[in-house]
């Protein structure tokens, strides 16, 4: 776990990208990290200082694109935008 948090600050990524990030991947990592007591949205920030958990549940992005949020990077669900490419070509 701390090993994935110092290879992300270490390259320093723009976009994350994820599959289902809801449910699985970086809401996996995620709810792993309130498990253990540390808040992975602040980890992973680029403004760690901000109160990220206390924003309020984004509906429209849950539904459309993602509702994690990290300050600082671009969250790609990578699943959505497969399922619209999809659709496109049927």
């Amino acid at each position: 776990f701390n090993r994935f948090i110092t290879i992300v600050h270490l390259y320093d990524p723009d976009i994350l990208v994820g599959y289902e990030i809801q449910m699985a991947s970086w809401g996996y990592m995620i709810a792993r990290g309130k498990a253990l007591g540390r808040s992975m949205l602040s980890v992973l920030s680029r403004v760690p200082d901000e109160d990220v958990d206390s924003r309020p549940v984004d509906d429209y992005g849950f539904v459309h694109t993602s509702e994690i949020h990290i300050i600082g990077r671009i969250v790609l669900n990578l699943w959505r935008v497969m399922r619209a490419e999809l659709a496109l070509t049927r």
